[in-house]
C-alpha cells in the first residue's frame, strides 16, 4: 500500500516516518507540510519526496499518515477521506465532538479503513495485557500520569495545541481508550482542574465499576510518571508504561489499518467511530468541570 505522510514534528519522525519506513506491504511515497525547509529535510532523511501540494500526494498515494493538531487533521483528513484514501490518524481525531462527527461522515461516505493510533493498544507488553484485562472483572481501577512536556528538554516544549488544551486533550484520550475496554462505558462522570493544567477525573463505569484518573503535562519533571491500575476479586494488578520503540507499536497499526482496507465494509475497533466517542466523553469531562 503506498503511503504519504503529514506532519514534520518529532513524533512524526521518531514514530510515523520510521514506522512506515520499515512496514512489511508498505511503499513510503513522500511527506507533505508547508514548512518546506522541514519537509525537504525529513523527507531526505528517510530517502522520500517532499511535498508542499497536498493534493498532489493525495493522488499518488492509497493512505494517509496523520501527525499534526487535532484541528489541522480534520481538515486533511476530512479531504483525503473524500479522495477514496484510507486514513491512520494521531488521537484526538478532533477537538469537538462536531469536527469529529464530519470526520465520522466522511470516512462512511467513502467507504474507506481508519484507525487511530491509541499507542497502549498497539505498544507491547501493554497490548497483551490489555487484552487479559478486558477478559476479567474487575471493580475499578485509576491512571496516573504526570509529565513535564514543556520543559526545555522536551520535544514538545513548543507545541501550542498542547499549551492551549493541556492534559486533558492530550494525556485523556489515552486514558479513555483504556478504561472503557476494560471497566465499560462511562454512566457518570466529575472533575476538577487543580494546579497548571492538572486534572482529577472520577467516572462511574456499568455495573457501579469506577475509575480515577489524574493528568498532568505541567508536573515537576522529578514527579514525573505513569501508573495504571485495575483492583478486584483477583487482586490489584498494575502496570506503567515500558519504553518499546514506538516505530515499532506504529507498525502494528500500519499493518491492522491495511488489513481493514482489505474488508468490503472496514472496520476496526480503534477506528473513527470509537475517536468520536472519545472525543465525546472529553467533552463531557470539560461540562463537568464547568458546572
Amino acid at each position: 500500500m503506498k503511503f504519504g505522510l503529514v506532519g514534520t514534528g518529532p513524533w512524526a519522525e521518531m514514530c510515523h516516518a520510521k514506522g512506515l519506513s520499515t512496514s512489511d506491504d508498505v511503499d513510503f511515497i513522500g511527506i507533505y507540510s508547508r514548512n518546506t525547509e522541514k519537509v525537504n529535510e525529513l523527507a531526505a532523511k528517510f530517502g522520500v519526496r517532499p511535498f508542499n501540494d497536498y493534493l498532489q500526494m493525495l493522488n499518488e498515494v492509497d493512505a494517509i499518515s496523520f501527525c499534526v493538531p487535532p484541528a489541522v487533521q480534520v481538515e486533511l483528513a476530512v479531504m483525503a477521506a473524500s479522495h477514496g484514501k484510507h486514513l491512520l490518524l494521531e488521537k484526538p481525531i478532533a477537538l469537538s465532538s462536531t469536527s469529529a462527527m464530519r470526520l465520522v461522515d466522511a470516512v462512511e461516505r467513502a467507504n474507506v479503513a481508519s484507525v487511530v493510533f491509541f499507542i497502549f493498544h498497539f505498544a507491547e507488553p501493554e497490548r497483551s495485557l490489555l487484552t487479559d484485562l478486558r477478559n476479567q472483572v474487575w471493580d475499578g481501577g485509576w491512571i496516573r500520569w504526570f509529565g513535564s512536556a514543556f520543559s526545555p528538554n522536551s520535544p514538545y516544549k513548543d507545541s501550542t495545541w498542547r499549551k492551549d488544551k493541556g492534559a486533558l486533550w492530550d494525556l485523556g484520550p489515552h486514558a479513555i481508550s483504556i478504561l472503557l475496554p476494560v471497566l465499560g462505558d462511562i454512566k457518570n462522570i466529575s472533575a476538577i482542574y487543580g494546579k497548571g493544567d492538572l486534572v482529577q477525573i472520577v467516572a462511574e463505569h456499568q455495573n457501579k465499576t469506577t475509575s480515577v484518573v489524574s493528568m498532568s503535562l505541567t508536573s515537576p519533571e522529578a514527579a514525573n510518571d505513569i501508573e495504571l491500575a485495575f483492583y478486584g476479586e483477583n487482586g490489584i494488578i498494575k502496570f506503567t508504561r515500558d519504553r518499546e520503540d514506538p516505530a515499532i507499536s506504529f507498525e502494528r497499526a500500519v499493518k491492522e489499518l491495511i488489513c481493514s482496507s482489505q474488508m468490503s465494509t472496514p472496520g476496526h475497533v480503534l477506528d473513527v467511530n470509537f475517536g468520536m466517542k472519545v472525543v465525546s466523553i472529553i467533552e463531557d469531562i470539560e461540562h463537568a468541570i464547568m458546572q
